[in-house]
């Protein structure tokens, strides 16, 4: 009654989405700047306000986009349902789900930048991609004279420089308060001219203060009507000056500044620091004060005043540091990741930022990893954007490292960490969500999309296939790294995961400024979610690394001397981290070093060897030897470049780990570098020390084996130690006289460190069977010309030679035998040893004859032994076959050992000197060794009879009481 069609009355939202989906044109809602509602509305009603938007949402077929600040979303953004919000594949880390605006990208600055007719480097480098500083720079720009704007005037060239996002903001705030003053002074009568118009500009440059300081009191950042017209009087055409400058502008019952961001800036000036520990509802402001406060005061006063804040920020929660205020930690934190991703040039707060790592570490191992220290304003995205040099950014990651949270163990998908791209990572004061100075938009969606893409990139280089999971490597020495592993990355190259294997290799050279492939820029946004793993200070190491491998390289060596070991799961942790299962090898911070270096070694592999070398530290030693097996080529290339170097400690370097990377220097082009640096180290007469280990080179090339032999071989028999044995291995082949010859002049003379050991043991590897015997004969002389130093390493002789195959025992059998029956005791000792123990199967028969025959010797050994003197039988042999019986009874069956004791004793007890050394060795070995005295007794209460003459009754009581 009385409504016609249109009526406004029937203009529902309901009715509105039905309309807009009838049409083809689902409805989107902006919903623009909520947080400048009266607290009436936007505070207290908020939690039923979201609950019944979010209900309209689902059924209406309606979608809404919120643009608003960072400390509204934190709380509006954690009412919606999860399932509603948009996952961006880049979230803004310690806020809900939702989409950052910050600076422009490079080339959309640069078009902005075109598009205002503004200079090259201006603004300044920090703010150069920063809208609101390029706009209010092309005004300022705009309102100069033309001269000065064309950068020209009669003095000369003057121009507006590269002025920082501060001179901006002055210099607009000079020029729209001259603005409002020819205004003002136009409507006045007379007109006011010159001087007078510069004072007016003047009062209204403080009345604007005033504006500026009235909004931060009411606590809005808004002035209600009242305040307004008190300081723009109507009458005096003050407030209408204002808003026709775009100055403020209405906004509700009130008026707010038109920029946000000028305003925060503004109201800076009128921040009380003296009551910064108390939270307050805006950050922005105070952010702007603390940096103005370092360009009045200077840094050292700004360190103060954040130092301060860093115990509240990193505190937790319920301690008396956030007692007085639920939300202060939150409050500090903001206010403290603001300031310090703002300033131009973070170094000078290094301290502070040092505390804060540590901190952030100290709250990691007691909370059991940094997902669950409620500290996501300070995660690895900060630390990679501030203004840093790289030795101090990588220092505080290395502080960092031990707060990332134990890795899974088993199974699963794991969303690859995604980089900044190929142009590498963003450094200096960008402006974060959490900076108090950029919008965010949220995009609540129906629920037919409530699968969103995941908090992480879920088409990153794990989307080609997951990998399982893996517990901490135990590869040779610093393996921690995907080279090993059959299906390793592109590249060799996969993404570093040192304490739980590899993860896939980067994106393809298609990918984009941003890493990913054009395919996954035109995949849906809201795909299905993958799990996400929290990102890492690991991953932010490395994702330095990839992007400046040659400057990177030598910070991580500086790592070396951490051994700070990393988080891992089921270790004891004070909170939530805590595993079940199998604990892994511990891994320190240094070992996490050579893990990122060795995965990304192909990187830059020459300025890698370049910086281990240059380190001269264990932990690069060990990744050179790593590099020497899984990258010869570039080790060889190393060696050369070290061989040609001048400097004394560089050619050193190269005579050693030419030795090391000789072995895997297969390829011919290999071969030819290394002996090109032999020949380069043989050139110089200062460098004799090294000559050895040149030679050694050279014997491992045929090309030059036969012209540097004899020259080698007379170094090695005087004792060189930088030529092992080993480095005649191939020349034995090849002339077996000359090398036999000085073998075995080097045995007997004893000249240089010992080298027997290695040498019988290269020796025992021979198949040839002429060489073999002629080894054999070098064995034979070495024994009796040096029986005491020569029985440790015959016995390892033997027991290789025992385990080379039929062949190789058939031929071992006569110089066994002479050993065993004509040589001094301390070579039968030795072999007793060998023979005790159970070998492989295959040996076993022939070393149960060959004890056979040892027995044999020892039970005809005369009374008299003219070596040793007349005071008794000799029972040294078999005193070493019981302790050899006893030592390895664990790795031989029961009955073989009961065999070899009782037989040992049988011969022992035939004189009275050898019962009390049988009885005495089984006291002493029934305490040392852990359940043989158990054995013993079971043997002789299972045969009491048989063990009666062998065992003596005071032995059987002392053994009884051994433990064990």
């Amino acid at each position: 009654e009385g409504r016609t069609a249109g009526d406004p009355a029937d203009a529902t939202p309901e009715a509105v989405a039905r309309l807009a989906a009838a049409a083809g044109r689902p409805l989107l809602v902006l919903l623009d700047g909520p947080e400048e509602m009266p607290p009436a509305l936007g505070q207290q009603r908020l939690a039923a306000w979201t609950e019944a938007t979010a209900a309209w949402l689902r059924t209406a077929g309606v979608r809404l986009v919120i643009a608003c600040r960072p400390e509204y979303w934190e709380r509006a953004g954690a009412l919606f349902p999860p399932g509603l919000l948009y996952r961006p594949r880049r979230p803004v880390p310690a806020l809900p789900a939702c989409v950052g605006i910050g600076d422009l990208p490079d080339g959309a600055a640069e078009r902005a930048r075109a598009h205002y007719g503004l200079p090259p480097g201006a603004p300044a480098a920090p703010d150069a991609r920063h809208p609101l500083a390029l706009r209010l720079l092309a005004e300022v720009r705009a309102a100069l004279p033309k001269g000065d704007a064309a950068g020209q005037c009669a003095d000369g060239p003057v121009g507006i420089g590269a002025p920082d996002r501060h001179q901006i903001f002055d210099a607009y705030l000079d020029l729209v308060c001259l603005r409002t003053a020819v205004r003002i002074a136009a409507a006045h009568r007379p007109p006011l001219r010159g001087t007078a118009v510069r004072r007016l500009a003047a009062q209204v440059a403080g009345q604007v203060h005033e504006a500026a300081r009235r909004c931060l009191d009411l606590g809005q950042g808004a002035l209600d009507r009242t305040s307004f017209e008190e300081v723009f009087p109507t009458e005096a055409g003050w407030a209408a000056a204002v808003l026709a400058e775009g100055l403020l502008a209405p906004a509700g019952p009130g008026y707010r500044f038109v920029h946000e961001e000028f305003a925060e800036w503004l109201q800076g000036a009128h921040v009380d620091l003296d009551l910064l520990p108390v939270p307050g509802p805006r950050v922005g402001p105070v952010v702007q004060a603390l940096l103005r406060l370092a360009r009045r005061e200077g840094t050292v006063q700004l360190t103060f005043r954040l130092a301060e804040l860093v115990p509240m920020a990193t505190a937790p929660a319920g301690t008396p540091a956030t007692a007085q205020s639920p939300d202060g930690r939150r409050w500090a934190g903001r206010l403290l990741a603001g300031v310090l991703l703002r300033v131009p040039d973070a170094t000078p707060y290094a301290g502070v930022l040092r505390l804060l790592a540590d901190r952030i570490t100290e709250r990691s191992l007691r909370a059991g990893g940094f997902a669950h220290t409620g500290l996501e304003a300070f995660g690895p995205w900060f630390w990679e954007r501030l203004a840093l040099a790289d030795e101090d950014r990588m220092d505080l990651l290395r502080r960092l490292l031990p707060a990332d949270g134990p890795p899974a163990v088993g199974g699963g998908r794991r969303s690859g960490v995604r980089g900044r791209g190929r142009s590498g990572v963003r450094r200096g004061g960008g402006r974060g969500a959490t900076a108090g100075a950029s919008d965010t938009f949220a995009t609540a969606g129906t629920s037919g999309t409530s699968g969103a893409a995941d908090a992480a990139d879920t088409r990153g280089p794990d989307s080609a296939g997951a990998r399982p999971d893996h517990p901490f490597a135990l590869p040779p020495q610093v393996r921690v790294h995907p080279a090993d592993a059959p299906a390793s990355a592109r590249e060799g190259d996969g993404w570093p995961d040192a304490t739980t294997g590899p993860r896939p290799a980067p994106t393809s050279p298609a990918a984009d400024p941003d890493g990913e492939t054009p395919e996954e820029a035109a995949a849906p946004a809201m795909s299905a979610p993958a799990p996400a793993r929290p990102a890492r200070f690991l991953d932010a190491a490395a994702e330095l690394l990839r992007a400046d491998p040659e400057r990177m390289q030598p910070l991580l060596c500086a790592w070396f001397d951490d051994t700070r070991p990393l988080q891992r799961p089921g270790a004891d942790t004070e909170g939530p981290a805590r595993r079940t299962g199998a604990v892994p090898r511990e891994i320190t911070v240094a070992a996490a070093a050579q893990a990122l270096l060795h995965t990304h070694r192909r990187r830059a592999p020459d300025a890698l060897t370049e910086a281990l070398v240059a380190a001269a530290h264990p932990k690069g030693d060990e990744l050179l030897d790593a590099l020497a097996e899984d990258e010869p080529e570039a080790l060889c290339r190393a060696v050369d470049r070290w061989a040609h170097d001048p400097r004394p400690q560089r050619r050193l370097a190269a005579a050693s780990y030419g030795l090391r990377v000789a072995p895997y220097a297969t390829a011919e082009a290999d071969r030819a570098v290394l002996s090109q640096a032999a020949h380069r180290l043989l050139s110089r007469a200062a460098d004799g020390a090294q000559h050895g280990s040149a030679l050694a080179l050279l014997m491992g090339d045929p090309a030059t084996r036969s012209h540097f032999l004899d020259r080698a071989l007379a170094r090695f028999v005087a004792g060189d130690p930088q030529l092992p044995p080993t480095a005649f291995a191939d020349a034995l082949t090849d002339h077996p006289g000359p090398v036999l010859d000085a073998f075995r002049a080097r045995l007997v003379g004893g000249g240089g460190p010992p080298v027997a050991a290695a040498l019988l043991r290269m020796l025992a590897g021979i198949d040839l069977p002429d060489l073999a015997a002629r080894a054999a004969d070098l064995v034979r002389g070495y024994a009796r010309d040096c029986p005491d130093r020569a029985a440790r390493p015959v016995a390892e002789f033997l027991a290789h030679r025992l385990e080379r195959g039929p062949a190789s025992r058939a031929a071992l059998r006569p110089l066994a035998e002479e050993l065993l029956t004509r040589y001094p005791v301390p070579v039968r000792c030795a072999l007793a040893a060998v023979l005790a123990e159970p070998g492989s199967g295959d040996s076993a028969p022939l070393r149960r004859e060959l004890l056979d025959v040892l027995l044999a010797r020892e039970a005809s050994y005369p009374a008299l032994h003219g070596a040793y003197g007349a005071a008794g039988r000799d029972t040294r042999v078999l005193e070493a076959l019981l302790r050899a019986a006893a030592e390895g009874a664990e790795r031989r069956p029961a009955d073989r050992t009961r065999e070899l004791v009782h037989r040992t004793g049988m011969l022992l007890v035939r004189t009275p000197e050898g019962a009390a050394c049988f009885d005495r060795r089984l006291v002493e070995l029934g305490r040392r060794v852990p359940g043989f005295a158990r054995r013993v007794q079971d043997w002789v209460a299972a045969e009491p009879g048989e063990w009666a003459a062998v065992v003596g009754p005071s032995a059987r009581a002392t053994l009884a009481g051994c433990r064990g």
